[in-house]
């Protein structure tokens, strides 16, 4: 274990290890690939079973959360994940860096959703999600009954897409989408937050059945936040405003 060279490195690599796809190391990415590849088989009708490992340092990081909170929504059923509770992670003990502890919490939570062609050629959908969390037990009693960290209680989606002929078979596509994310705690005592976030994404696309041409904007008003939070006080930008273009080809 953890030697250089060895099959069962630090970081794993998983092209020479048999059984294991994916090694993300502790950054909390494992649990959405976990998910991914489930959901994945549900869609192609496999009757396989996806395996996760986890180590309870990396519950930290709130990416956990939200892939946990999306496989509930899509019932990811073939999925089994295992935490390795040990209280160890790389800066400490889990008591030291992150005492999430025992932490018990009571969640529940509703979700909308709206679609609507008006035209053939317009489409428009929005969705409401919200979550109800409470701390219900920790190692600090001081805690129960504050909302969960890592947790947003209100997630607004919404968007418009039109599609109108140009010329011959080749149609032109915009889309906007906007998500709205609402107040979230980091920490279990409910002292450090990230403010509501407001996001719009657009794309422009030219396309018809074999080929699309997009271009594409991500955070296009360039929206300041943070992604995530480490104690200590380490944060961590979301990425800013950014621009591309993209080609895809049906073969």
């Amino acid at each position: 274990m953890h030697e250089l060279g060895s099959r069962a490195a630090e970081d794993v690599d998983a092209e020479h290890l048999p059984g294991i796809r994916m090694a993300s190391g502790s950054l909390g990415q494992g649990m959405s690939a976990a998910i991914g590849a489930a959901l994945a088989k549900k869609l192609n009708k496999e009757s396989n079973v996806v395996f996760s490992l986890h180590g309870d340092g990396e519950l930290d990081e709130g990416q956990n959360w939200e892939a946990i909170m999306f496989a509930a929504h899509h019932k990811v059923d073939n999925l089994i994940s295992t935490v390795d509770w040990n209280g160890q992670q790389i800066d400490g003990t889990t008591s030291q860096v992150m005492n999430l502890g025992n932490l018990d919490a009571k969640y529940t939570g509703a979700e909308i959703s709206i679609n609507a062609h008006p035209t053939d050629a317009l489409l428009l959908y929005a969705s409401y999600g919200y979550t109800n969390s409470k701390i219900t037990g920790m190692e600090d009693p001081t805690v129960i009954g504050n909302q969960a960290p890592l947790v947003t209680r209100d997630t607004v989606n919404a968007g418009i897409q039109l599609t109108e002929p140009l010329v011959n078979d080749i149609n032109w596509v915009a889309r906007v989408d906007y998500q709205g994310l609402g107040r979230t705690w980091w920490d279990p005592y409910n002292v450090t937050s990230r403010d509501p976030v407001n996001l719009i994404d657009a794309r422009l696309s030219l396309q018809n059945a074999k080929w699309a041409l997009t271009a594409w904007s991500k955070n296009l008003t360039n929206s300041i936040y943070n992604a995530e939070f480490s104690p200590g006080g380490f944060l961590w930008k979301a990425p800013p405003r950014s621009y591309g273009v993209e080609f895809g080809y049906k073969f």
